[in-house]
């Protein structure tokens, strides 16, 4: 009797620690993904280089940005404003950026909650902070996509 309950224990605690083992991994691995979406798609495919394919694989074509003008004024972008612009920098020599130019990014706070994150992140530019955003991502089956976001011009409040 204690043999048996002696392996049951020890069954359930393997499972258990397994268990929670492959929900941390899952949690490292969304992580990762995520911020591997918001620098290819985003830092890189937006602002450093203007590589069309990791944009058009990372952001959702539902985009819509909110940018914050003053404290009263706000307008809306969608991914196509986003791909009009990078396109005419391409086409007017101004991509691939180089060196101090080069878009930087820190991830502040991430909160992932199943198919479903935030990421609040700060956009740099020779180690400056520029901006943070406010990213909304989505868990498709083909992989994670930024969804939405919300940026004021300008540096950061102190």
């Amino acid at each position: 009797m204690k043999l048996r309950f002696l392996i049951l224990t020890v069954f359930t605690i393997a499972i258990s620690s397994s268990s929670f083992a492959q929900s941390k991994s899952r949690a490292y691995d969304n992580a990762a993904a995520i911020e591997e979406v918001i620098r290819e798609a985003y830092i890189n495919g937006v602002y450093n280089t203007g590589y069309m394919l990791s944009v058009t694989q990372g952001f959702s074509p539902d985009f819509t940005a909110i940018v914050f003008e003053d404290k009263d004024q706000s307008r809306l972008e969608t991914i196509e404003d986003w791909i009009k612009k990078t396109e005419q920098n391409k086409a007017s020599g101004n991509l691939p950026l180089k060196g101090e130019q080069e878009v930087s990014f820190s991830i502040v706070k991430l909160e992932i909650s199943n198919n479903i994150a935030n990421a609040r992140v700060q956009f740099m530019v020779g180690g400056k902070v520029q901006h943070t955003d406010f990213i909304g991502l989505y868990k498709f089956s083909t992989g994670w996509k930024l969804v939405n976001m919300m940026y004021e011009e300008g540096e950061e409040e102190k």
